[in-house]
């Protein structure tokens, strides 16, 4: 039994590094309508790179036939984005892969490290002034091997990357709700599921020296991801909660820094060739930081 649970792992494994990738913030909101007072909108310096870590950390516990098996992945990646301008009402941003890595630890032993090959990698992204990606389409070009198996690809880095902002004139205390589905496809994996969030201007600090308007968002949903690893149907489904912190810098036109924890509750569920299912625990932090 113990060699088949380590099989198992190794098999959802591709399925969680994947997961890693896919952000858990987004949220439906209307897009604003020009850099108003007391509005907040991006807009990054044209031809001025900015550039963000982001790191990821997945706790995933699972109990197979009594039997509790850990794995831990940890993502980096390193970007540099550079507004081309406008186009139309939006913003064309250049993004570079300056780094990338990943590690995974688990029963069934440690693998990953440099990702070298999409190190030097440059897309463009349309976002619109609330940060909404409206084309991502040149990322899907730009694919990597992942560390489990199988192939991502730059569209799971970006989707999302950027906290969604309220519309309209906003101030300290001011709270909206945003309830959103999530609708992601991938050559690996199919992710459906909603977010709901709850969200509040806390007001304006600083950070790093820098005057930002801090964000919190208390976030819950369900979330049901299928692929196919080893020859097996793989189902996780489930409830999560979590919550956000944002910092966002008027000044600047750009999110400083933004912090989300999640934790999904649910079944592991293995629908071909056998019929099993295991619960499953998983805990996902993960920061994005400008870095200039």
């Amino acid at each position: 039994m113990k060699t088949s649970n380590h099989s198992f792992g190794r098999s959802v494994l591709s399925l969680i590094t994947v997961f890693t990738f896919i952000s858990v913030t987004a949220f439906s909101q209307n897009n604003t309508s020009g850099n108003q007072p007391g509005n907040l909108v991006y807009n990054y310096p044209v031809n001025v790179p900015v550039r963000y870590k982001s790191a990821t950390k997945v706790v995933q516990d699972m109990d197979i036939n009594g039997q509790t098996m850990e794995t831990n992945v940890i993502s980096y990646i390193g970007l540099t984005l550079k507004s081309l301008g406008a186009a139309g009402s939006n913003f064309k941003i250049a993004v570079t892969v300056d780094t990338m890595a990943q590690t995974v630890d688990s029963p069934a032993g440690f693998s990953g490290g440099a990702i070298p090959e999409i190190a030097g990698k440059t897309f463009n992204i349309v976002i619109s002034p609330d940060g909404k990606i409206t084309d991502n389409s040149e990322a899907r070009n730009v694919t990597y091997a992942i560390v489990s198996g199988g192939t991502g690809d730059a569209e799971q880095i970006t989707d999302n990357f950027f906290p969604v902002l309220p519309a309209g004139t906003i101030k300290p205390g001011y709270t909206w709700t945003s309830e959103d589905s999530i609708n992601s496809r991938t050559s690996t994996m199919v992710t459906l599921g909603t977010v709901k969030s709850e969200n509040t201007f806390v007001g304006f600090e600083l950070y790093n020296g820098v005057n930002c308007a801090k964000i919190t968002s208390a976030i819950s949903g369900t979330r049901i991801m299928t692929t196919q690893a080893q020859g097996m149907d793989i189902k996780v489904s489930g409830p999560y909660t979590g919550s956000i912190t944002e910092y966002f810098a008027p000044s600047t036109g750009y999110f400083i820094k933004q912090i989300v924890d999640t934790k999904l509750t649910g079944i592991i569920d293995i629908t071909a060739p056998d019929a099993m299912s295991f619960p499953l625990i998983m805990v996902i932090t993960s920061t994005k930081e400008a870095v200039n």
